[in-house]
């Protein structure tokens, strides 16, 4: 079965298109077009005039938003969860961008600094979608992305280590530094190379040198905060037209501009196969895969607009969704049970075999707890008394541990074994740093020759770590 993806790119002066065929396991470039968009994107209906015209009508589409039109800003937090990651951008950038004339999406970066996570944030005017969206989606054509020349060309250079890329239009320019395909560093300006080639043909030197300029600050810029020296770049964008400009720029920058792509999985036919630096943007857009973590606009209010969901299939889907909300809180309830009844099990099982091992000699156990108490209240007297324990004493080295650690280190002891001077626990607190505290605790009694810690981890609630403690006795007690 073949299906067809349309990908425009939005520009400053221009807007870009390229129709994919997706056959199988093949992909394949079957159309590339540069049309003027005269600088007005708010206001004209290109892209759906263009779809109209040339028969994608059935094609589903993909929009890449220009980063002339982007902000982006990068965040650390020390937490990763998606609903505090948004508040929190949310509330750093609403006073330089009021979330009710913007929208924003994330993604996770590459983070730097310890015990932090990065996030890019881009940033868009509602008004650049609403303009593009509706007037698609009026016409039942379906938009399945709408990301930015960030994410898209990512996408060509995920198996990259780490990659340069200088995407050059007429009017701006986007540089980034990209590992593994996730941007690491930005930076747009809106300088390009309009005007840069005269009537002549040749060269306008004055007009070409502030390029020069930003290319030689960005890779000075980059290299300083990567720690790394940048000695080449990939190239991309409208620059691919002007190849008097690139050549010039080989002569007069330290770099080693690469003009062709890295090897994809993607068919060119004809004479498209030169061109893929000048769409390679829209063309990282087709390959991003559905569940990319990618910059996507295409949320909330632009979501909502999509007529490919009709009101019969909100009423199924929020039927659906009662169901599976009563199925998931029945379910929770009896897992919930079947876990309290295992969990029962399982103490009185400890608390059963803790007992048999500390008292041998009791051989009719009614109440473990209530006997344990009753064996321990009889001992505490006697150790009180005149008459000292004996050496082989288990109570008298339980009230040694005892006194040794401080009420505010957890410990609890699940089994207790003494024999031939020495003495095995199986203990569990609340912490590893309580492990390492006991331990001190106990290798500083008197009594004790050696003090072995051992088996300590976590137990399977995640709250509570079990370890194994070994005490060699000196002698008497």
């Amino acid at each position: 079965m073949t299906k067809n993806i349309l990908v425009a790119g939005i520009f400053e002066d221009n807007i870009k298109v390229i129709s994919l065929s997706y056959v199988e396991d093949e992909i394949k470039l079957t159309r590339v077009e540069t049309i003027d968009n005269r600088g007005d994107i708010d206001s004209r209906d290109i892209i759906a005039e263009y779809i109209e015209k040339n028969g994608y009508e059935d094609s589903e589409i993909i929009i890449v938003i220009g980063s002339k039109y982007v902000n982006y800003r990068d965040f650390h937090f020390p937490f990763d969860s998606n609903s505090k990651v948004l508040k929190a951008i949310e509330f750093d950038i609403s006073s330089e961008f009021p979330l009710e004339n913007n929208i924003f999406d994330y993604i996770k970066g590459i983070s730097s600094v310890p015990g932090k996570y990065r996030f890019w944030s881009a940033i868009v005017e509602k008004s650049i979608l609403r303009s593009i969206l509706e007037r698609l989606q009026e016409r039942n054509i379906r938009v399945l992305r709408v990301t930015t020349d960030v994410s898209s060309l990512g996408r060509l250079f995920r198996d990259q280590d780490d990659v340069f890329v200088m995407e050059i239009n007429n009017k701006d320019s986007l540089f980034v530094y990209y590992i593994h395909g996730v941007p690491v560093l930005i930076r747009h300006v809106n300088i390009g190379i309009e005007g840069a080639i005269n009537e002549d043909g040749k060269i306008d030197y004055q007009k070409a040198n502030p390029l020069i300029r930003e290319i030689r600050r960005t890779t000075h810029s980059f290299g300083v905060r990567t720690e790394t020296k940048i000695t080449e770049g990939f190239l991309t964008g409208d620059i691919h037209l002007k190849k008097e400009i690139i050549k010039w720029m080989r002569s007069v920058t330290d770099l080693n501009i690469i003009e062709e792509l890295p090897d994809i999985q993607l068919v060119i036919e004809g004479s498209e196969n030169e061109k893929r630096g000048l769409y390679a943007s829209l063309i990282g857009a087709g390959l991003l895969e559905k569940r990319a973590d990618v910059f996507n606009f295409l949320k909330g209010e632009f979501l909502k607009t999509d007529s490919f969901v009709t009101g019969k299939r909100y009423a199924i889907i929020g039927t659906g969704a009662i169901f599976l909300l009563l199925f998931v809180i029945i379910f929770s309830v009896w897992l919930n049970i079947v876990s309290l009844e295992k969990r029962k099990h399982f103490i009185e099982t400890t608390i059963r075999r803790t007992f048999v091992s500390n008292f041998p000699h009791i051989k009719n156990v009614v109440d473990e707890l209530r006997q344990a108490k009753n064996i321990l209240d009889m001992k505490r007297k006697e150790l009180m008394g005149a008459n000292p324990l004996s050496m082989d004493s288990p109570l008298q080295v339980i009230d040694k541990i005892s006194r040794s650690i401080p009420s505010d280190c957890f410990f609890q002891i699940n089994s207790f074994l003494f024999e031939n001077q020495r003495v095995e626990i199986i203990g569990q607190t609340d912490s590893f740093k309580n492990v390492n505290r006991i331990r001190s605790f106990l290798s500083g009694v008197d009594d004790f020759s050696k003090v072995d810690i051992s088996n300590a981890k976590s137990v399977k609630d995640g709250k509570s770590i079990q370890f194994k403690i070994t005490i060699q006795i000196k002698g008497e007690i």
